[in-house]
């Protein structure tokens, strides 16, 4: 597969600052491996992100949503599709050739997922192992679900942890959420990709030291690493930019554009 030749992601890593943006006026990097998007759409995308100086990039291996369909296997846990998964190695490798983060998220909440969150053990263990054999090389991280607090308890989201830890032990394991899941804050969870408290549609009428201080108060409460990316939609906007120039100053990452 053809990957046009771009600039170079900043070297970085997730212990430090993920500066990345979940929505550009190309399409969300959570549909990056969606049928319905083409790879002059992807390549648009990600040339988007590294002209916004970013180093990182999140997506989803899972939607059933049909407006965004991801999926590498004929049902979850079946028949590989390996030409989808070779695409998926391929742009995987070519972040990672860039000094760049490919993040990918296992679970989406939206639609009918719940038909892939609920699947049996051996479905996730056949899809999981099979991608992680695939990504590993080239991710520094994986996160186990999009607002995955909706939909796994502790306990379960523990499950996944440990399954990823035992294929991959050398990568992190986070999550994206907002909220702590039923029973409380996983244990081996090492970070969290943060949602913060309002809709990002309304991200604009929130000041950056409110942005700032949701971070820190989290980072208090949970005592993980913060990744802070979804606080404003508004890619191309003003307060955006001073939002994420305010969380880098703190020392955290982004989620949206800084220049």
């Amino acid at each position: 597969m053809a990957i046009t030749k771009y600039g170079r992601f900043e070297p970085c890593n997730v212990s430090l600052q993920l500066k990345t943006c979940l929505f550009t006026k190309y399409g969300d990097t959570w549909s990056f491996f969606a049928d319905n998007y083409t790879d002059s759409k992807r390549n648009n995308i990600l040339t988007q992100l590294i002209n916004w100086q970013m180093n990182g990039m999140i997506s989803l291996l899972s939607n059933t949503d049909p407006d965004c369909p991801v999926s590498f296997f004929d049902i979850w846990g079946g028949n590989p599709m390996w030409n989808k998964i070779a695409m998926l190695e391929s742009y995987a490798r070519y972040i990672y050739s860039k000094g760049g983060m490919f993040i990918p998220c296992i679970f989406c909440d939206d639609g009918d997922n719940h038909i892939i969150q609920k699947a049996p053990i051996e479905c996730h263990e056949r899809s999981i192992s099979l991608l992680l054999a695939v990504l590993t090389p080239f991710i520094p991280a994986i996160l186990i679900g999009l607002e995955s607090s909706e939909y796994f308890n502790r306990d379960e989201h523990d499950y996944f942890i440990r399954l990823i830890k035992h294929h991959s032990p050398n990568i992190f394991v986070g999550t994206h959420l907002q909220k702590e899941p039923e029973g409380g804050m996983p244990t081996g969870l090492d970070f969290i990709a943060y949602e913060h408290s309002w809709s990002p549609v309304k991200g604009d009428n929130h000041s950056a030291e409110e942005v700032v201080n949701e971070v820190i108060e989290a980072k208090n409460r949970w005592n993980k690493i913060i990744l802070p990316v979804e606080y404003n939609i508004h890619f191309d906007g003003r307060k955006i930019r001073e939002q994420s120039k305010a969380l880098l100053k703190a020392g955290f990452g982004c989620g949206g554009p800084f220049v």
